[in-house]
């Protein structure tokens, strides 16, 4: 089943050209990423009405949350750009890129949330791999993008 979703992407392009197997992908990954928040926002909200600390299940589900918000967010944007004829001055306005705050909470969620699936899943060794892996990217991308190249 999950082959043949990554296949109906190069088949809707083979068949119906990129522009609409773009639109249509926005349009899925759209009603999936709603169903989602919804799904996952009464758990979110009852984590932060816990108060205190909370567990790892909790702050996992804050960051699927947070993550498919951002999704839902991106692709919302990217659908009305697209209706409203791709004007490039959206590009690098702030509203456009306010999904990559939420994305950014949902990732750090998913990094600090240790053992919340069975109480495995992600292992602490991971999660310090994969932080380290974070901190690599953050410091190399971080340096490319603020040094100057001239």
């Amino acid at each position: 089943m999950l082959v043949g979703v990554v296949l109906s992407y190069p088949a809707a392009i083979a068949t119906l050209g990129p522009q609409k197997a773009i639109e249509i992908g926005n349009i899925m990954v759209l009603a999936l990423a709603a169903g989602i928040v919804v799904a996952y926002a009464p758990l979110a909200w009852m984590a932060f009405r816990k108060g205190g600390l909370i567990d790892g299940a909790d702050i996992l589900s804050v960051g699927i949350f947070a993550s498919w918000a951002g999704v839902l967010y991106a692709r919302s944007g990217s659908i009305l750009w697209r209706l409203s004829g791709q004007p490039v001055d959206w590009l690098n306005s702030g509203a456009w890129g306010f999904h990559i705050a939420f994305s950014c909470v949902g990732a750090l969620c998913h990094l600090i949330a240790p053992e919340a699936v069975a109480g495995r899943v992600p292992t602490r060794q991971w999660i310090k791999i994969g932080a380290l892996v974070a901190l690599a990217v953050l410091v190399v991308a971080g340096l490319t993008v603020l040094v100057d190249a001239d």
